[in-house]
């Protein structure tokens, strides 16, 4: 890997109210981030797509057009038939066009809140 992006770190700080973090926590934490899913392969996500496989990170694409999907598949990226596929990603990346997209791939009972690991992070580029 060209580049590698760490898990950020805990917020909680000696002396801070609440409870410390769990020795679990604590590991993800320390995990470095191997696979990338990205939602959404507009003008943006398409580009987050192809720098994250050219930087030899494993991703997993899904959108709702599946040839977009499909046209990253000889770069790299592996693709998503639904959102459960998702599940194995240390983080996954959405560009959405609205929020209202954004609840439904995020929100819904099959949707990435529900499938991802609790140490999974989301990160939503979506810019509607």
């Amino acid at each position: 890997m060209n580049s590698s992006i760490a898990r950020p770190a805990s917020p909680h700080q000696e002396g801070s109210s609440g409870p410390a973090p769990s020795r679990a926590s604590q590991d993800a934490a320390a995990r470095p981030i191997r696979c990338i899913g990205v939602v959404g392969l507009g003008h943006m996500g398409e580009e987050f797509a192809q720098n994250l496989v050219s930087d030899g990170y494993e991703v997993i694409v899904e959108d709702r057009d599946a040839e977009r999907a499909q046209a990253l598949q000889p770069h790299g990226a592996r693709v998503a038939a639904r959102l459960a596929d998702l599940a194995p990603c240390d983080a996954v990346i959405t560009s959405l066009p609205n929020d209202e997209v954004l609840a439904s791939v995020a929100l819904l009972p099959d949707g990435l809140a529900a499938i991802l690991a609790p140490s999974s992070i989301h990160i939503s580029m979506s810019n509607g």
